[in-house]
């Protein structure tokens, strides 16, 4: 095995992560676009891959940084939350929401991003630390 072949298998397994991690966020539309966007890149990423021989693609993985832009709906959902909770505190009428969910949703939407986009260069590393300890088991037997 070479080390494409370990990213190619990281790419895969990032898919399956995305498409679970889509399916779970079925309930919230603005998620579940962020999900499909960013399973779409994943795809996009193992095409590229696949459509060099020997050569390591990495410049498609600076694409996840346009569905990670969602962390400023969390914000924006965040003030809309304290504004909400200091007008309940003074008596006043609430400000409806309009994104759904809870800003906490789109925090947590940012972290499984991430831990997608380290899939595939996670396996390369462990695919690396593996070579070596086999290479070292080798040489001292």
């Amino acid at each position: 095995m070479t080390r494409k072949a370990a990213f190619l298998i990281g790419i895969l397994l990032s898919l399956i992560f995305d498409f679970v991690q889509t399916v779970l966020a079925y309930g919230n539309g603005f998620l579940f676009a962020v999900g499909i966007i960013c399973f779409l890149i994943t795809i996009y990423g193992l095409c590229v891959n696949l459509s060099v021989y020997e050569e390591l693609k990495i410049n498609w993985m600076l694409l996840y940084l346009i569905p990670m832009a969602i962390i400023n709906v969390g914000v924006l959902s965040r003030h809309h939350e304290a504004q909400n909770e200091l007008l309940a505190l003074a008596g006043e009428n609430l400000i409806i929401n309009v994104l759904p969910g809870r800003s906490f949703d789109y925090f947590d939407s940012v972290a499984t991003m991430q831990i997608s986009f380290l899939i595939p260069p996670m396996t390369v590393l462990f695919y690396g630390i593996i070579r070596l300890l086999i290479y070292i088991y080798d040489e001292l037997l």
